[in-house]
């Protein structure tokens, strides 16, 4: 009898959870969530938060930069100049070299992490700079609005550093940030949280709620201990995330307490300058300032004989920007934060400030909407910041309006080519180069495929290919069709053929320290099943370790996380025992469409994935 009431009162806590949470209960999620509330936060969300607020030490000129002394932030090396960099930001032009400099906030920080390779790479195809070497200099920093991206390359130029390019990707910190300065009487151009950077010895009130934050933090952490010994009960979690969730409302309301409360109001924290009277007309004031800076560099870049292009960066809460489905908007959107407030009002204003830019002959890029035509997952906060997928969009977007100044400018086009006029995608994983070449008048030949050269390819039937920033292409499902590429008024068109087996077995697994990898497989003929689930095999599992069977709709990465949030990727914990375990696939998929399934072998101290399996396709007719 008591077992029966166990069950039943743990079924109800299932169900409770799943209520509460919206997500299905498991052990190994609610140890990840038990991790977050500890403050233990892992992987790529890590490295962005870390990225993004970084611990700071005032500066002279630039306001603040990196703490050297806590180096390295998030795994990345911290300059003696204080920048997310480990040489020197003072480079030196030469014939073989291309040195391109990085200004803006943790967006562009960011980019330059995750995405450096994807902006040398696009721009390495230019034939402007065959031969040479592209280096990257990053002079953003998390937080960093106008006048620091101007102050900060002024600085490189003053104290001997040569750059041959110039971009700067901001706008967002430019209205966003206006609040945590104006409300406490400091200019909302001044520095992020100028007046706490000074505020070294807090009033008594403020250390009081310093205290208190304290002490809540401890208590979070140690009720997460408690709950990790019952991590089994869906009930004792259901109490232990209600009583978290409160736990998280104080500390959310007493940060912002913090955050907002009042200084001694020194002339060293709000002056010079007066705060304007609200964060409506700071916003409008720092517009102006941001189109005035960016007016001051490329005046400063044009007497050095230095292109300079400014981008306003994307941004999820600008209407129509980018399709944001109910996972994304989950992590990505809150309507209730101030920021989605600030750029709802201001976005309009940095537009139109952009437009004037351009229309003065500064070489300004609007990229709001540069992820409309991506609805798949790509924001990983409620701030501003994207996943590596995201940025290395936006990266290929910002090497594309570079080579049209290197590569086309003056460039009459006589006719398109297309290298491959019958195009075979027989690997639903891979990204296939569609090499889209401009020929002149003058005989010179350019890859135009990127989106930002003004491309323009349309895929007949619609949804078959997925289209990435550059051109390259990917097969979503099987079929045929056609793809016409236009550019300045010529027009090319291919055939294509997206074909591959319906058991497809990728060879991209990966052994830990040195053994085999685990082997995947189909357990019977996909074609022969219909739509009966899929059942797969896997040997060589190692025992002592985690093993997740991972399935998409999307190629898998090569890593994964227990309880981390990846879109698309639904996961299902696998027997510990090693040898050869039997499993069916926790996901299907339409007809035609391919179905990606992966094993990931982790080790359960750290979370860090050890091993994979080969990646298994199936997909049926």
């Amino acid at each position: 009898m008591l077992l029966l009431v166990v069950l039943v009162v743990e079924g109800l806590g299932f169900v409770g959870f799943r209520l509460l949470t919206g997500g299905w209960f498991s052990p190994q999620q609610v140890r990840a969530q038990h991790a977050a509330a500890r403050g233990e936060v892992s992987g790529e969300v890590a490295a962005v938060q870390a990225a993004a607020n970084p611990g700071t030490v005032v500066h002279p000129y630039l306001g603040y930069v990196n703490n050297r002394d806590i180096a390295p932030i998030a795994g990345f090396p911290v300059s003696p100049f204080g920048f997310t960099e480990e040489r020197s930001p003072l480079r030196r032009r030469s014939r073989d070299r291309y040195v391109v400099a990085l200004l803006g906030g943790s967006f562009a920080l960011q980019l330059g992490l995750y995405a450096e390779d994807r902006l040398r790479d696009e721009l390495a195809k230019s034939p402007a700079l065959q031969g040479r070497r592209v280096e990257v200099v990053r002079l953003a920093l998390g937080g960093y609005k106008q006048p620091q991206q101007l102050f900060a390359a002024e600085l490189c130029w003053l104290l001997g550093g040569e750059f041959d390019c110039v971009l700067c990707l901001d706008g967002f910190n430019e209205v966003a940030l206006v609040d945590e300065n104006v409300p406490l009487g400091v200019p909302g151009w001044f520095p992020r949280g100028w007046a706490r950077l000074l505020d070294t010895v807090p009033e008594m009130a403020q250390q009081r709620r310093i205290g208190h934050l304290v002490v809540l933090r401890e208590q979070r952490a140690a009720l997460a201990d408690a709950a990790d010994a019952a991590s089994w009960s869906p009930t004792l979690q259901c109490l232990w995330w209600w009583r978290d969730r409160g736990l998280q409302a104080r500390l959310a309301a007493l940060s912002v307490e913090i955050e907002h409360a009042g200084s001694g109001r020194t002339f060293a924290a709000t002056g010079p300058g007066a705060a304007p009277g609200s964060g409506t007309a700071g916003r409008r004031d720092n517009v102006d300032l941001w189109q005035r800076a960016s007016r001051q560099l490329d005046a400063l870049c044009r007497a050095r004989g230095v292109p300079y292009f400014h981008f306003l960066q994307p941004n999820q809460y600008v209407p129509g920007s980018k399709p944001i489905g109910a996972e994304e908007a989950a992590v990505a959107i809150d309507d209730a934060h101030p920021y989605a407030a600030a750029v709802r009002e201001s976005w309009p204003l940095l537009r139109a400030a952009g437009a004037a830019l351009a229309a003065d002959g500064v070489a300004f890029t609007d990229l709001t909407t540069v992820l409309a035509d991506h609805p798949e997952p790509l924001y990983l906060d409620t701030c501003c910041h994207l996943g590596r997928a995201g940025y290395e969009l936006v990266a290929a977007a910002l090497a594309q309006v570079v080579r049209t100044r290197l590569d086309l400018e003056g460039f009459v086009v006589d006719h398109l080519e297309l290298r491959q006029p019958e195009l075979r995608l027989e690997d639903p994983a891979q990204f296939r180069a569609l090499p889209v070449v401009a020929v002149g008048a003058d005989g010179r030949r350019v890859d135009v495929a990127g989106r930002g050269f003004g491309t323009e390819l349309v895929v007949e039937p619609a949804g078959l290919l997925e289209l990435r920033e550059d051109g390259a292409v990917r097969a979503q499902r099987r079929g045929d069709g056609r793809i016409t590429c236009r550019f300045r008024g010529s027009e090319v068109a291919a055939e294509f053929t997206a074909r591959w087996p319906a058991e497809l077995a990728l060879p991209d697994g990966r052994g830990e320290g040195g053994a085999p990898a685990p082997a995947l497989r189909l357990l019977g003929g996909v074609g022969e099943r219909g739509g009966a689930p899929v059942e797969l095999g896997c040997a060589g599992l190692s025992a002592g370790r985690l093993s997740l069977l991972a399935a998409s709709l999307r190629p898998l990465p090569a890593e994964i996380r227990p309880g981390e949030d990846a879109f698309g990727v639904v996961t299902s914990l696998l027997a510990p025992d090693a040898g050869t375990v039997t499993m069916t696939a926790p996901l299907d998929a339409p007809a035609q469409q391919p179905l990606f399934l992966r094993v990931y072998v982790v080790d359960p101290g750290d979370g860090l994935v050890v091993a994979t399996s080969n990646t298994v396709v199936v997909t049926r007719d």
